[in-house]
């Protein structure tokens, strides 16, 4: 259900008392304090710096409990506040309209173990895409920007069995082995893990001939550059963890990795979450050695820091270990256990 109404600073009348407490929200940072509290007097100074902060983005907003006390002491209409809610309404039915459709299916038991096993057998990724799609669209769309972006891009793509929709639905599961539970953070990691290869695609497909010569080429090694590049000409400033997730999907822990060469103390967390994914996807579907290798197995490579061709094992132990729950345990008894803790 709803909880607060946007308002307007025009709603409000100088020197005026008002009963209910006024809220301000805060878009950019999703804060929210109180800007006025009940039966505080409403100055000019005090309306001044509201306009001031509506002018940058920010909003009035009104507790749900207050509205009867809010339209009696303003003489503003039911249809007036409707009409400035009127997203906020949209985007409140399509939630509603959502969880109708998914929250049975996201809250359906789910054997990661089991399904991974079935992956190797039929190369069909779609039970564990679907799963992820159904949890996703389940986010409040109201939570923030990206967030809602994020739903959006899951409701049109992980209807389809593409290899950036494997990694991103691989790495959604590795964050959470990693007790990466953040809603914006597994966000970051749909979002960067489908958005990392633009850059790829202004590259010559003569490339991409053969895989294991590719970093031979000083363009390849640009293109997550090229990725950040072409994500400033959209128009929407995509968060920095995104951006830097994308800028280090390939930066190793020994400082052999791409295109700044960093150490494993100066790359973020999530982006070996996505890269080792990527390499997991990559692997096990063949384009890293030409040769097609069951899921299972693959994970058991990376696992155990096998030496094989096209198997780079430079990350964090820890992140490693971590795929072992992947062949041992089944994720909702593992994460149980982690609650009981």
């Amino acid at each position: 259900m709803i909880s607060f109404y946007k308002l307007k600073s025009d709603f409000f009348e100088l020197d005026r008392v008002y009963s209910f407490n006024i809220f301000l929200f805060d878009k950019m940072r999703e804060h929210r304090i109180v800007a006025l509290y009940a039966n505080s007097p409403l100055t000019g100074e005090l309306k001044e710096s509201w306009l001031e902060l509506e002018a940058k983005g920010a909003y009035l907003q009104l507790y749900k409990d207050d509205k009867d006390d809010f339209h009696y002491e303003t003489n503003v209409s039911h249809d007036e506040l409707m009409e400035l809610n009127a997203f906020y309404f949209k985007m409140f039915n399509l939630q509603e309209s959502r969880l109708k459709k998914y929250e049975e299916k996201a809250k359906e038991k789910f054997l990661l173990k089991k399904i991974l096993q079935t992956i190797a057998k039929t190369n069909d990724f779609l039970p564990l895409i679907e799963r992820v799609k159904s949890e996703v669209m389940c986010y409040p769309l109201y939570e923030s920007d990206l967030t809602s972006m994020c739903t959006e891009v899951v409701d049109k793509t992980f209807s389809r069995d593409m290899l950036p929709v494997r990694v991103a639905a691989f790495a959604f599961f590795l964050a959470r082995q990693n007790k990466i539970t953040d809603r914006e953070k597994l966000v970051a990691i749909i979002m960067a893990s489908l958005m990392k290869d633009f850059g790829l695609s202004v590259l010559s497909t003569e490339l991409f001939k053969n895989y294991a010569d590719l970093e031979n080429h000083n363009i390849y090694l640009k293109h997550p550059m090229l990725s950040i590049y072409i994500l400033s000409k959209i128009g929407y400033e995509f968060p920095t963890e995104i951006k830097r997730i994308i800028l280090e999907q390939h930066e190793q822990t020994d400082g052999s990795g791409f295109p700044r060469q960093k150490k494993e103390d100066h790359i973020a967390y999530l982006s070996f979450i996505v890269n080792l994914s990527d390499q997991i996807i990559m692997y096990s579907s063949g384009k890293i050695n030409g040769r097609k290798t069951d899921l299972i197995k693959t994970i058991e490579l990376f696992h155990k820091g096998v030496s094989a061709e096209g198997v780079n094992v430079n990350f964090p132990p820890r992140l490693l270990e971590s795929l072992g729950s992947f062949l041992l345990n089944d994720l909702e008894k593992d994460l149980a256990k982690k609650d009981q803790l």
